[in-house]
């Protein structure tokens, strides 16, 4: 199974490691990936045995999902990308955006 437990994004997630989880399941912080049968099963025993490590992995789950995947983190890096073109180019550079300081090539 690849896939034990993620009914949603503040859900606690144990799977396979696989790169196209790379950035959204860190290891022993907002879930478990496991590389083989018995790393499955150590971290599977570790979350049916312990009280306080689901509760403080799916706290840390909730919080990285609203820091990462909330619509203020993706307006927020929706504008770096627009501002990052904006200031990015030579005939843009002295350009004012939003109030803030003209925009300098780096």
């Amino acid at each position: 199974m690849k896939i034990l437990i993620a009914t949603d994004w503040f859900t606690l997630i144990i799977s396979r490691k696989d790169a196209c989880l790379d950035g959204a399941v860190l290891d022993d912080h907002n879930g478990w990936l496991y590389e083989n049968e018995q790393d499955h099963f150590k971290k599977l025993h570790s979350f049916l045995n312990s009280a306080e490590m689901p509760k403080t992995i799916t706290g840390n789950a909730v919080k990285f999902a609203r820091q990462t995947y909330s619509s203020t983190a993706f307006a927020e890096k929706v504008e770096r990308v627009y501002l990052d073109m904006l200031c990015g180019s030579v005939e843009n550079e002295g350009i004012t955006c939003l109030g803030e300081a003209p925009c300098q090539r780096t």
